[in-house]
């Protein structure tokens, strides 16, 4: 009886976990991708070029990717939610006050320095790898109805969270055309102050989430049959297939997942997808400007990028989990095929107010919708107990490619005053990402280890890592 309330109760907790991280998500995300605003005021008015602006946004990208793996560690190796929900919430805010006192700093340098370092650690503990990684351990296993709940989550949080986006762009935009951009970063900074409630909800809700999860997957693996005869093409002769729990620990995952070639190229697809999200969201902005446009429908094509994103966040996330036959990975792969063929379109039609607005809301439709795809293959690949620290990798390499994009970006405005070469490079990596989806198989690494043998050998390499 008292495992039953216990249970009970954890599960009335869900709604809370949920609902906290996607306002979190909605609030961090958006403006964090909202950002791109305030790059020509900041450089018109204290004479920044767009490489010192572009460089706190990259640094901050890539802080966030490369300690996305070790907060999930946190989590999932050593059980600290709280600590790193409340931790990260800190981290944020004072990033945030940060990028608002460039006045008072008077310094490019440290303040690049102090928004990079705060802000990329509080993103790092409150960004996607995490929040999705509490998520999809709710629902182990790969039984249809597993996959179709994490599907359907990865789907919704990311969805609410993007709607950020299309909030708080144009607010920036008025904002900063009424009152300067200094006055407006600072309200963006009390306004955000809501997530450290939201942390302390996240850090009473997290355990008993991560309590749950283990007792479901406990019961998900001991219902898993170790031996599971199979007929081979033919259906005259039998071979067995070796179906092996999870990887006790997180040095064996880690080992696991850089030796699988599905995750190598998945991760590649999802660097692809970074530098989208890095070189658009922080150049498009300043870019359609530069073409003659005004700064309203500047900041409203991000908007719409945003709005964009949302649905279709939403329905990568949805459609899997409904239409029984739509499969995963070839929706992957034509959000990026798809992508190209936008900015193919982007680059070679005159840009006006009208196809700008056409554009953005496409674009936005196939910006993170990637996200609900990307996870619920890792999470069907290399499974559930470590997917935080799994995802984190994976999105490690997102954020090194939103690095790349914004400083090169950047850096080859203040060069050339153009953004051509860029533009194209992010067309080649949309065929590119698109492809490695395609070529990535879809049998799941707990069915592709093929005896006890091989999985003690793992297990015995990694003993130091236990």
């Amino acid at each position: 009886m008292s495992s039953f309330i216990k249970l009970r109760d954890v599960e009335r907790s869900i709604p809370f976990t949920i609902t906290a991280a996607c306002l979190i998500g909605f609030e961090t995300l958006g403006q964090r991708q909202a950002n791109g605003v305030f790059q020509v005021p900041i450089q018109s008015t204290l004479g920044y070029g767009r490489t010192v602006f572009s460089l706190s946004i990259a640094i901050v990208l890539l802080l966030m990717g490369l300690l996305a793996p070790l907060c999930s560690i946190i989590i999932e190796k050593y059980g600290r939610p709280g600590v790193l929900f409340v931790t990260a919430s800190v981290c944020y805010l004072t990033g945030t006050l940060i990028f608002s006192l460039a006045y008072e700093i008077n310094n490019p340098g440290l303040w690049v320095a102090g928004i990079s370092i705060f802000t990329g650690i509080g993103l790092a503990g409150t960004g996607f790898p995490v929040m999705l990684g509490e998520v999809g351990r709710l629902f182990p296993g790969n039984d249809p109805r597993a996959l179709s709940r994490r599907a359907l989550l990865f789907g919704i949080v990311p969805s609410i969270a993007q709607t950020g986006q299309f909030v708080f762009a144009p607010i920036a935009r008025s904002l900063n055309a009424s009152l300067g951009w200094s006055v407006t970063a600072r309200i963006f900074f009390y306004q955000s102050i809501i997530i450290f409630p939201l942390a302390f909800v996240l850090r009473r809700k997290a355990g008993a989430t991560s309590a749950a999860a283990t007792q479901q997957r406990q019961v998900a693996e001991s219902s898993v049959e170790e031996k599971k005869p199979v007929p081979d093409n033919n259906g005259d002769t039998v071979k067995t297939v070796v179906r092996v729990p999870e990887p006790p620990t997180v040095g064996l995952a880690i080992r696991e997942a850089l030796g699988f070639s599905p995750f190598l190229l998945i991760s590649s697809a999802y660097f692809v997808c970074g530098w989208h999200v890095g070189f658009v969201g922080a150049h498009i902005s300043p870019y359609l400007q530069d073409q003659g446009l005004s700064a309203d429908i500047a900041a409203w094509s991000l908007s719409a990028i945003g709005l964009g994103s949302a649905v279709g966040t939403f329905l990568a996330g949805f459609l899997p989990s409904r239409i029984k036959w739509l499969n995963t990975k070839w929706l992957l792969a034509y959000i990026y095929f798809m992508r190209g063929a936008l900015l193919l379109l982007f680059l070679l039609i005159p840009i006006n107010a009208t196809f700008t607005m056409i554009f953005s809301t496409l674009f936005g439709i196939h910006w993170l919708s990637t996200v609900p795809p990307t996870t619920s293959l890792l999470a069907k690949y290399l499974g559930t107990k470590w997917l935080g620290t799994i995802s984190g990798m994976a999105f490690a390499a997102h954020q090194v490619g939103s690095f790349l994009g914004v400083y090169l970006g950047a850096l080859e405005y203040d060069t050339t005053k153009s953004y051509a070469i860029c533009w194209w490079i992010s067309f080649g990596l949309a065929l590119f990402a698109g492809t490695c989806v395609t070529f990535s198989h879809q049998t799941s690494l707990r069915e592709k280890i093929s005896s006890e043998e091989t999985y003690a050998k793992l297990a015995e390499n990694s003993e130091q890592d236990a």
